[in-house]
């Protein structure tokens, strides 16, 4: 099975995804306190910064005694994401449909609605979001997740309650699986999501998708790869 997800807590500020954000950088070396180290930092990020702290002083536990700055990396969730792997895998924590996406780009950080987890290369990558983003999974998984107003909502780390097996380049249906991945890639990048939110551009896309026939042949692989996956292991 895949190595255990780990979590981001970072909360993005909207402002910055609008805005060049100002550079700045964080030592997160265990051999010293985290330190601000400021480099060109704007005035209305200096602003901005003042504003954050104030509000966590004002607001935290009274049994906390971290600064905003130490709690960034509390229990390393934002040092984790500094040194990853090159390729990582992030899927939703929540929702009524799983959704997964690669990542070749290790400078960028996720907030605390996704988890991510570090493969091997682009073909492990593209294994695990086909298996992740076929509709059947989400249907799978369902069993293990809690009921809310809008019925199951977590996945965190039920996903891995199935038996999905590891990558292997020497398996027929995980190429399958790695080249159908490629194919939906590039169907989802053609589709025309501007300015909508996220809810919004995954259903546009998955409708394109299932028009395309692409989720169909997802579900029938994902379905083959997991119930013999389930026979090896009662055997």
């Amino acid at each position: 099975s895949p190595p255990s997800p780990r979590r981001s807590t970072i909360d993005p500020a909207a402002d910055w995804a609008i805005s060049r954000p100002p550079r700045h950088s964080l030592d997160c070396s265990p051999a010293s306190p985290m330190l601000l180290r400021r480099l060109d930092i704007a005035e209305s990020f200096r602003r901005w910064w003042k504003r954050v702290n104030d509000l966590w002083e004002a607001n935290k536990t009274a049994q906390s005694k971290l600064t905003f700055i130490e709690n960034l990396n509390m229990h390393n969730k934002l040092a984790r994401q500094l040194r990853p792997t090159k390729h990582r895998v992030f899927y939703s924590t929540s929702g009524n449909t799983l959704a997964a996406v690669r990542n070749s780009r290790p400078g960028q950080l996720v907030e605390q609605k996704l988890l991510w987890i570090p493969v091997g290369g682009i073909s492990e990558a593209r294994y695990l979001t086909a298996v992740l983003n076929a509709p059947v999974t989400t249907k799978m998984v369902s069993i293990y997740q809690s009921d809310g107003l809008m019925g199951p909502r977590d996945f965190t780390k039920y996903v891995w309650m199935l038996p999905i097996p590891s990558f292997s380049e020497n398996s027929r249906i995980h190429l399958e699986l790695v080249n159908l991945a490629e194919k939906c890639e590039s169907a989802a990048s053609r589709v025309d999501i501007g300015s909508f939110g996220f809810q919004k551009s995954r259903s546009l896309i998955r409708e394109a998708l299932r028009s395309e026939g692409f989720l169909t042949r997802l579900d029938r692989l994902v379905e083959t790869l997991l119930s013999n996956s389930e026979v090896n292991d009662h055997q």
